[in-house]
């Protein structure tokens, strides 16, 4: 394990922060255009190019948006959030591209909480939740309704784990 910890000691993680993008109870809704979002995502990769540049950074690690439009949450909303959700993915694939062919000294790194959460979603049995898991907040996947459950987090963890090459426990 001392061998994964020094490869990865300039690793950065970067996500995209969700909260506040759909109204249900204490939610806020918030309509965010393709420009809002390109120039969120084009400061983000500003700042990994600084770090790449004046500290050295080498490793990114970014994390894309898991499908928020599935949500308690945003199932009683009428925002298009999938499309929201969509749009930042692609653009977080296309600069995560540009990025890693302008600096060839760094390892850029896109891991999809999207894909892993859709599996999850679209065969809860095959991760011993029940179909009612699905849309219930409160329940085995969501904790309200938009925020996942430990569980669901240690299962993105795992894969993400496995992505990285580190030894997966089982807990």
């Amino acid at each position: 394990m001392a061998g994964y910890q020094r490869l990865w000691v300039s690793l950065l993680c970067c996500s995209f922060r969700a909260n506040g993008y759909i109204k249900h109870s204490y939610y806020t809704v918030r309509r965010t255009s393709a420009d809002e979002l390109e120039d969120v995502v084009e400061t983000l990769f500003d700042a990994m190019h600084e770090l790449y540049v004046k500290a050295g950074a080498r490793n990114f690690l970014l994390v894309d948006v898991p499908p928020l439009d599935r949500s308690p949450g945003a199932l009683e909303v009428t925002i298009n959030l999938n499309e929201t959700c969509d749009m930042w993915n692609d653009l977080l694939r296309l600069y995560s591209n540009v990025f890693s062919a302008e600096s060839t000294q760094a390892t850029v790194l896109l891991f999809s909480a999207h894909a892993v959460l859709t599996e999850v979603l679209d065969d809860p049995f095959e991760f011993d939740f029940d179909q009612r898991d699905v849309e219930d907040a409160g329940g085995a996947i969501w904790v309200d309704e938009l925020h996942l459950t430990t569980t669901v987090h240690s299962i993105i963890s795992e894969r993400l784990q496995r992505v990285l090459g580190f030894p997966v426990s089982s807990v």
